[in-house]
């Protein structure tokens, strides 16, 4: 007996974890769980939960698409590099012109 414990040890289940899980369900909606009725919703051993998954249709108030701070924030981003890069290469130029006088 002590053989075979020794030997199967491995698969020895000794500690059952809580599977929390947390999703957002005021902007996706199709959550099934994996088994029903009570399993797990997400990181299943399968894909059926991704496969229904859909977005909530938006409010009348809420916009769909990306906030305008955030394109804000990219357009300055890019700006800024753009100003950075064009430093740099006039420098560059500049430096270049002195040595060959």
């Amino acid at each position: 007996m002590q053989q075979m414990l020794y030997d199967d040890w491995p698969y020895a289940v000794t500690y059952y974890y809580d599977n929390l899980v947390a999703y957002r369900s005021d902007k996706f909606e199709g959550f099934v769980p994996q088994p029903d009725p009570n399993g797990s919703y997400l990181f299943q051993y399968g894909t059926w939960t991704y496969d229904n998954l859909k977005p909530i249709a938006s409010d009348a108030g809420e916009s769909s698409g990306p906030s305008p701070a955030l394109i804000g924030g990219i357009a300055a981003a890019v700006v800024v590099l753009g100003g950075l890069v064009f430093l740099l290469l006039r420098r560059r130029r500049a430096g270049a012109a002195d040595d060959r006088e």
